[in-house]
């Protein structure tokens, strides 16, 4: 059977609905497809339509955190390099995207560096890469609010070249302009994340510099 055309973000207005039955159908049988695990769900390589996809599926079943990132997913249409959505679940909230990519930029980077390292150029090509896609998303109207090397990924070509880089994970994304109810910064506070998250100002592009800063 041919393979279909890649999924780009003409596909986010398209989402189609998936019952209970659909997503037991496409989770893997085995944990060798896990991609990973966060704070709101486990994320899962599947096969859908030919092509690999992605399913995140929550920790708890109806957990609203997976809908509001399908909403933003939507609005985003790709910029940044973000997945698209392609399908929902009502019932669980599981949410299927599109792929992008396996090797998270940590693992990329750590990789190289067993391997010899990598050239100045190389390295110089990702941070460019990276700083456009972030670029993409801010002109979209967001801000990502937790860039860190596990949450960009790289896809290589045949001959282990650099072919595209994607921002992935908007679970804590916002509008630009956005304000959160001020609250206390947890224990786990971490250096990617921008006062503003936490201190109830408005979220601006800004936001996502200390984040950069971490990446490189």
């Amino acid at each position: 059977m041919a393979a279909s055309a890649p999924f780009d973000s003409d596909d986010a207005n398209a989402l189609k609905k998936m019952s209970m039955q659909d997503v037991e159908a496409l989770l893997p049988a085995s944990y060798s497809q896990l991609l990973g695990s966060g704070s709101y769900g486990c994320v899962y390589t599947v096969d859908y339509e030919g092509q690999t996809c992605v399913l995140k599926v929550p920790h708890c079943a109806g957990d609203s955190s997976l809908r509001r990132e399908m909403e933003l997913l939507q609005r985003i249409a790709g910029a940044g390099g973000a997945p698209v959505p392609l399908a929902f679940c009502p019932e669980s909230h599981a949410l299927l995207m599109s792929f992008c990519g396996k090797a998270s930029l940590k693992q990329h980077l750590s990789r190289g560096a067993r391997s010899g390292g990598f050239s100045l150029q190389h390295v110089l090509c990702l941070a460019l890469r990276v700083t456009e896609r972030l670029l993409e998303l801010h002109r979209a109207g967001f801000v990502h609010c937790d860039l860190n090397c596990n949450n960009v990924t790289v896809k290589l070509d045949a001959a282990r070249k650099l072919e595209s880089v994607h921002i992935i994970d908007y679970g804590l994304s916002a509008r630009i302009g956005e304000r959160r109810p001020p609250r206390t910064k947890p224990e786990w506070y971490i250096q990617c994340y921008c006062d503003c998250t936490y201190n109830g100002s408005p979220i601006l592009p800004l936001c996502d510099l200390p984040g950069l800063g971490t990446v490189f």
